[in-house]
């Protein structure tokens, strides 16, 4: 009689991930320098609003921050599809604020929005900021009026 041994091989490999927060639970401040900024209606291209940084998101734990437009009211209009932040060269804790027009901005008089900043470690720290859209209607001519 023979007997056959089968071998089996088993491979077990434990593995132990684990991360360190190196957040000390502190969240980050963040500062809007513009309260409301206006612009003009007959905007048609890509432009930055506000001189210098709109938004200043600082984390005193050190930890990187992002900011980001968390809102735009009224959803109607251009809404998030024409405010977004972005960073500012050579800054990362400062942002700016860009308008970039489409069809119907100019049918909303102003927006408010709510600006978020996070160190993607806490909960995120938001402010509200006004944007207003100056009219800039044209001049009408009125043949009956008498002249000067």
């Amino acid at each position: 009689m023979f007997f056959s041994l089968s071998s089996a091989f088993v491979f077990l490999c434990l593995v132990n991930i684990s991360s360190q927060s190196t957040d000390d639970g502190i969240p980050p401040e963040l500062t809007v320098n513009l309260a409301t900024v206006q612009l003009a209606e007959r905007e048609d291209a890509r432009v930055r609003l506000g001189a210098g940084p709109v938004v200043t998101c600082v984390d005193a734990d050190g930890d990187a921050v992002r900011a980001y437009v968390s809102s735009v009211q009224p959803t109607s209009g251009c809404g998030m599809q024409c405010l977004q932040l972005e960073p500012v060269t050579g800054n990362p804790s400062d942002f700016k604020l860009m308008f970039k027009p489409t069809n119907g901005f100019a049918t909303t008089p102003s927006y408010t929005l709510t600006i978020g900043c996070t160190d993607d470690a806490e909960t995120p720290v938001e402010k509200t900021m006004g944007v207003v859209i100056v009219s800039n209607t044209p001049p009408t001519f009125n043949p009956n009026s008498p002249p000067y």
